[in-house]
């Protein structure tokens, strides 16, 4: 009677845990889609606001130029987790509790893993480039160059723009990543029903979720007779949902470089 009450217990300590996680992943799911959706803003002066996608027409036969800065190093991309407070699997490392019961048959451990990273490098903006390029040439046609110094004025626009003969000149200012990843791994011993049961029932549980963050700056630069004639700054945020279990910080950054790439296009009808 005494190990029946104590199963019930158990159960009921297990259903409670099953009813939480399930309206957590309820309510995950929601954020995640939001969080998925790009964002974009128009910066003007010290203030920002909303612009709604396709809100930009872009001609079929509009000469668009794509300026990224050029990588002039062979290095790997860095990452910095300096506000790691320990190290596992570069980042932070955290375990939670161990219980057992008096008698010994009943034992918990809960291990909880997290992370956060930073990543910036000039390799992630030329793919990004690269990538907007790519989806641009579908409408109208686009050509990429990479500039070894940064575009940052409306002269330097119409030099670069003249040998081109563009209309519309894209500037990707500049691009940052955060890579955030958690994990929580829960293993349980329930004692065996039977008076003969030789060895206990056991219960492992895991969940975990990787995001990519990023916020990105686009200049657009419309020009006619070698001048332009107006500017917009453009920031673009949204963030990667990494589907693959225990995803390394590089290969999550470059899924969602491809995908800062898809979602500029939205942009524009």
């Amino acid at each position: 009677m005494k190990k029946i009450v104590y199963f019930v217990s158990i159960l009921f300590k297990n259903s409670i845990l099953f009813v939480t996680s399930i309206i957590f992943l309820l309510a995950g799911c929601k954020t995640t889609k939001y969080r998925l959706t790009p964002c974009f803003y128009e910066v003007k002066q010290s203030d920002s606001v909303w612009v709604d996608q396709h809100s930009i027409r872009l001609y079929n036969n509009t000469r668009t130029l794509v300026v990224a800065q050029l990588d002039t190093t062979s290095n790997i991309p860095q990452t910095d987790n300096t506000n790691a407070p320990a190290t596992h699997n570069s980042g932070s490392a955290r375990s939670g509790s161990y219980l057992r019961d008096s008698g010994g048959n009943y034992s918990s451990s809960y291990h909880h893993y997290k992370w956060n990273e930073n990543v910036s490098d000039l390799f992630f903006n030329s793919i990004v480039a690269r990538r907007a390029t790519e989806n641009l040439n579908r409408t109208t046609p686009t050509t990429l160059i990479e500039s070894e110094t940064p575009i940052t004025n409306k002269k330097e626009v119409e030099t670069i723009s003249q040998p081109y003969d563009a209309q519309l000149v894209i500037v990707l200012r500049d691009i940052k990543f955060r890579f955030k990843s958690q994990y929580e791994d829960s293993h349980y011993e329930v004692p065996p029903l039977l008076l003969d049961g030789v060895s206990p029932s056991v219960i492992n549980s895991f969940s975990g979720a990787t995001m990519v963050y990023y916020q990105s700056v686009w200049d657009l630069y419309w020009i006619e007779d070698s001048r332009v004639t107006s500017q917009r700054s453009i920031i673009l945020q949204s963030s990667h949902w990494v589907k693959k279990r225990m995803s390394s910080p590089l290969e999550s950054v470059f899924g969602c470089a491809l995908k800062v790439g898809d979602d500029f296009v939205n942009l524009f009808k």
